[in-house]
């Protein structure tokens, strides 16, 4: 799924992805919480994305990690579990293109 209102993490060149978790960057954190609002009214579950190091309390920290922040505000993880069949990412696809 390709949009120019999110991005989806990128595999890098000479290497492979385990596709453990499917994360996403929402344009705005009004986009994000339409999307994970939206998700949740049709029983899909979505995961935050894993807290900045220096927000956890044993590494905190007042140094500003700008990139980390945002990618923690915006991003979110999909679905992703052996039984998710391609009729549901084909689902959850469409959901998400009509929020755009």
């Amino acid at each position: 799924m390709k949009s120019k209102n999110f991005i989806f993490q990128k595999n890098l060149k000479n290497s492979k992805s385990s596709n453990w978790l499917v994360s996403m960057l929402a344009s705005s954190n009004k986009q994000k919480r339409n999307i994970i609002n939206k998700l949740n009214r049709d029983n899909i579950e979505t995961r935050p994305i894993f807290t900045p190091m220096n927000k956890l309390p044993m590494y905190k920290s007042k140094k500003s990690f700008p990139i980390a922040e945002k990618i923690h505000s915006l991003g979110f993880s999909l679905p992703s579990y052996p039984q998710l069949t391609s009729k549901d990412v084909v689902h959850i696809c469409k959901l998400i293109k009509k929020i755009q």
